[in-house]
């Protein structure tokens, strides 16, 4: 909290690439998970 976040590339639903950083100045949820 209170750093700056890698700018994280991922992919929606629908397969549309995005980046963190379009999102910048909003409020973001990233949750991480991994099923081992």
């Amino acid at each position: 909290i209170g750093c700056t976040a890698p700018d994280i590339v991922g992919k929606d639903h629908d397969g549309k690439e995005f980046k963190l950083s379009d999102y910048r100045g909003k409020a973001v949820l990233v949750d991480f998970w991994g099923i081992w």
